[in-house]
């Protein structure tokens, strides 16, 4: 799965800005005195000369609606997964045999270590 942020810029909207992550960090800091608001990954970068009077850790798994005025909303995402057939075999679940058959699929691919010897 690995750890992933995206941050989109729709240009049918270019006055508003999506993000999301699901792990690791985002974050949201109003500069002191303006409505003006940063985002970044980078607490040190908060430290260096900006003057920030309050930072908001965006959750994983939150899409944040950025607007041009610096207002913004964090709506929760859920996931959710539809699997419409059952599981081949001797397996309870579809993501059972997802597991086993990646493993068959890579000892195949590698041939169990054996070096593939071409005819050509």
């Amino acid at each position: 799965m690995g750890t992933w942020k995206l941050a989109v810029l729709p240009l049918e909207n270019p006055n508003t800005l999506y993000f999301v992550k699901n792990s690791g960090e985002f974050l949201i800091a109003h500069l002191e005195g303006s409505n003006t608001v940063v985002v970044t990954t980078e607490q040190s970068l908060l430290k260096q000369s900006l003057k920030v009077s309050k930072v908001e850790k965006v959750p994983n798994n939150f899409l944040v609606e950025l607007k041009d005025d610096c207002s913004y909303t964090m709506e929760r995402l859920e996931k959710q997964i539809i699997v419409d057939r059952k599981p081949k075999g001797d397996f309870e679940h579809i993501f059972q045999e997802e597991i086993y058959e990646a493993a068959d699929a890579v000892n195949n691919a590698i041939d169990f270590g054996q070096k593939f010897v071409s005819n050509h």
